[in-house]
Parts: C-alpha cells; structure tokens; sequence
C-alpha cells in the first residue's frame, strides 16, 4: 500500500478511537479518571492495520479524548500506555495468527474466563446506580441489575464460541486484545500509583479497567468485521 493510504489509516483510526472514547463515559471518583469504549477502537484499529497504526491511534486518539473532556492529568500517561497497547495488540496479533496450535485451547479457555471475569466484574464493580456521560454532553445515573451482568457474560461467552467456529482467528484477536489489555491495566495503575500518587486508591480503577478490556473484546471482531467489508470496498474503487 501506499504511504498516502497508510497516513489516511493512521488519521482515520485516530479519530475513531477518539470518538469511541468520548461516546460514552463513567466516571471514577476516587482516581478522577473515567470508564470508556475506547478499547474497542484501539484493539479494532490494531487488528486490520497492524502494530504501527495501532499505536499511533491508541496513543494519540486516547490521548486527545482525555484533553477535550478535561482529563488532561491523564494525556501524558494515556498517550503512552494506549499507544503501547495499540501496539501489542497490532504486533502479536501478527505473529499469532501464523500458527494455530494453540487455538483449540483458546476456544475452549477463553469463554470460561470472559464468563467468569465479567459476571464478577459487573456483578462487583457495575451493579447499581453509575453516572454515565453520553458524547460529551448528556449525564444520567443508569441502573443495571445484577443478573443482567451474568446473563450479559454468558451471552458473550457464547458469542466467542460461535465466532470462532466461524472464523478461526478470531480466537488469535482475542488473546492478542487480552494481552494488550493488561499491559493497558498495568500501565494505569502504575501511572496513577506513582506518577498520580493517588497511592492505595489507584486499585479501584483496576477492575474498571478490566471491565474496558473485556468491552473491547467482545466488540472488536464485529467491529473489525464491518470496517473489513467498507475497506474492501473503498479498495477496489481505488
């Protein structure tokens, strides 16, 4: 491909994972950070167009929704982590996807532990009245209760396993995305420990950012899937 397509990529999938950062939301009172999408373009982006692109429109997008929201604390800390997780994801997703040994065992692991981790983060973290704020401009109080997290987690758990009997690589998105992830979770605690000094508070972000991870992989093969089908069609009219 030509430099000119990689430069619009890079600057397409910036706003993009920006404008799913902003769409929706919570905020974290005892870290003064927030809840969001955004993962679901950072891993999206990392998957079509490799490590490169994906590091620039994680780190850059992320980064940017962060200053026009008002988190501008956070732009330093985000820029780097997201824009390494963009990487991760766009990197090992690569390799990956050359072999298949591991994939049955993924197929079958997989869907136990999202079941698992969601049911407990949602049903923990997520139950009960949370402020949500909507594109930038509309705040609410959403209530969810708890079973709809499990029934939520079982859903999604047997999602994977459809769409990895569809499409045998997706087992490999999926474990590429989670590894990103908790360089992701990682990083955010260490950023808001040390460089924050939020202290012991920066633990109760951790599972809310677990929560992001998990969002991003449940929605980043159909994601990934639609901007396929629009790319191959802008392609051949090229």
């Amino acid at each position: 491909m030509s430099r000119a397509y990689y430069v619009s990529a890079a600057a397409l999938s910036t706003a993009l994972v920006a404008v799913l950062t902003l769409a929706v939301q919570v905020y974290i009172p005892e870290t003064r950070g927030y809840f969001n999408f955004g993962e679901l373009g950072v891993y999206a982006v990392a998957l079509l167009f490799g490590s490169r692109i994906g590091a620039v429109a994680g780190g850059v997008g992320s980064a940017l929704a962060d200053l026009l929201t008002g988190y501008s604390y956070y732009a330093p800390g985000t820029l780097a982590i997201k824009g390494l997780e963009g990487f991760v994801v766009g990197y090992l997703y690569e390799r990956l996807s050359e072999s298949s040994r591991w994939r049955s065992a993924l197929v079958c692991a997989i869907p136990v532990v999202v079941f698992a981790l969601l049911s407990y983060v949602g049903y923990v973290y997520y139950s009960g009245g949370q402020e949500w704020t909507l594109g930038m401009a509309l705040t609410a109080t959403l209530t969810a209760p708890r079973i709809a997290w499990i029934l939520l987690a079982l859903g999604l758990a047997s999602l994977f396993v459809y769409l990895s009997a569809k499409r045998p690589a997706y087992a490999a998105m999926v474990l590429a995305s989670a590894l990103g992830g908790c360089e992701m979770v990682l990083g955010y605690f260490l950023y808001e420990y040390l460089a924050l000094g939020f202290g012991s508070a920066a633990l109760v972000e951790v599972p809310f950012n677990v929560g992001q991870v998990l969002v991003g992989i449940a929605g980043s093969a159909p994601l990934v899937a639609a901007l396929e089908r629009v790319l191959g069609k802008a392609r051949t009219r090229l």
